[in-house]
């Protein structure tokens, strides 16, 4: 019979060596933006409070405050209190608010009260839009009218509904 001695083995946790630190990465939005997923408000959702995205963010709840992302989609019958900050903005529900995008689609199901910031504006029939409209950016800096014409005279409200 053959005995060892528990002293005379080395203890498990020094046979294992040590893992090496793993480099700490540098998180810009950029690299951020890529990894980002699909955020999901659900019909059965509130949220009350600020939304902040690097990537899409979809909503058919509704949300008490402002939004930020890179494209947001309003869907079914969503319901928005707040201003929103994004590079598209697709609105296929309610909205009353400020809403500033590079480009903004209001679908025959949008009901928007408020004012708009755009670069590109698409309002299909059916839309319903009750406020005031501003192009932006670097080819035109002057308000645009209801008849889509920009113009030096003082910005008037645009109260559209197609249907």
């Amino acid at each position: 019979m053959v005995f060892r001695s528990k002293l005379s083995r080395p203890p498990k946790e020094a046979a294992k060596a040590a893992p090496e630190p793993i480099p700490e990465r540098k998180r810009t939005a950029e690299t951020l933006a890529r990894k980002a997923q699909h955020s999901f408000i659900s019909a059965d959702t509130k949220v009350t409070g600020d939304l902040e995205g690097v990537g899409d963010i979809s909503v058919e709840g509704s949300v008490e405050g402002n939004i930020s992302c890179r494209t947001l989609t309003l869907r079914g019958e969503p319901t928005i209190t707040g201003d929103v900050h994004a590079e598209a903005v697709h609105v296929c529900g309610r909205f009353k608010g400020a809403l500033q995008a590079k480009k903004v689609v209001l679908t025959k199901a949008a009901r928007m009260t408020g004012d708009i910031n755009y670069e590109i504006l698409e309002l299909h029939e059916g839309a319903e839009f009750e406020g005031s409209m501003r192009r932006t950016g670097a080819s035109s800096s002057r308000p645009v009218t209801s008849a889509g014409m920009a113009s030096d005279e003082p910005q008037q409200p645009v109260h559209a509904s197609s249907g």
